[in-house]
């Protein structure tokens, strides 16, 4: 589909301590969170859709399969974050990026997962992330495949980090309207505020 790779990597895995309950399977527009994180990634033109499940792995995989993700199973989630990046990039094929989405954003929109998609194929970049107006920075996050050596060497519950303090100075940023569009839901209270703000479509 692309010059240059991309696959949308969702990390589903993580055990909704802060909010009690499995918050990916919380009510959201027509259906849960997780939905709405899947809607836009099957409207977006990425060479390959994958989910790395770990807590509620039934539940999630269930819906996964719903939007046609295909999923992987990180037995060692607990682990951390790290452990599902690394699940996800050993999972995709030789060559293609990752784009890493938080399956617990529901307002990301699809049109920002395709302007990053754009810039990839422009780009030299081995990063690109999102940047508002004010400065500050979210998620999703593009890796290029000359940077999983790196990450599969990141261990614990730092997500990819690592990799990008030490690649700050090699960054590309998408500019974005409103930063508000990565908020996560890891609360109660974030997850009523997220949902009395904006059940529709957002946009970058």
């Amino acid at each position: 589909m692309n010059g240059k790779p991309v696959a949308a990597v969702i990390l589903a895995a993580g055990e909704s301590r802060r909010m009690g309950r499995a918050k990916l399977l919380l009510p959201w527009g027509d259906g849960c969170v997780l939905d709405a994180v899947l809607d836009a990634v099957s409207a977006a033109p990425f060479d390959m859709r994958l989910l790395v499940s770990g807590a509620c792995r039934e539940q999630v995989e269930a819906v996964a399969r719903r939007h046609g993700v295909a999923c992987r199973h990180n037995p060692d989630f607990a682990c951390g974050q790290s452990t599902s990046l690394i699940a996800g990039i050993d999972a995709i094929p030789p060559g293609c990026a990752a784009m890493f989405l938080l399956a617990d954003q529901p307002l990301i929109p699809a049109s920002l997962l395709q302007r990053m998609s754009e810039v990839y194929q422009q780009t030299e970049a081995p990063i690109l992330r999102p940047r508002a107006a004010d400065g500050s920075k979210g998620h999703p996050v593009l890796f290029a495949p000359a940077l999983f050596p790196e990450q599969r060497r990141v261990s614990g519950d730092v997500g990819g980090r690592p990799v990008l303090q030490a690649h700050k100075d090699e960054i590309a940023y998408v500019q974005v309207a409103d930063g508000s569009i990565w908020q996560d839901v890891d609360t109660p209270e974030d997850y009523d505020r997220l949902r009395g703000r904006d059940q529709g479509p957002a946009t970058g």
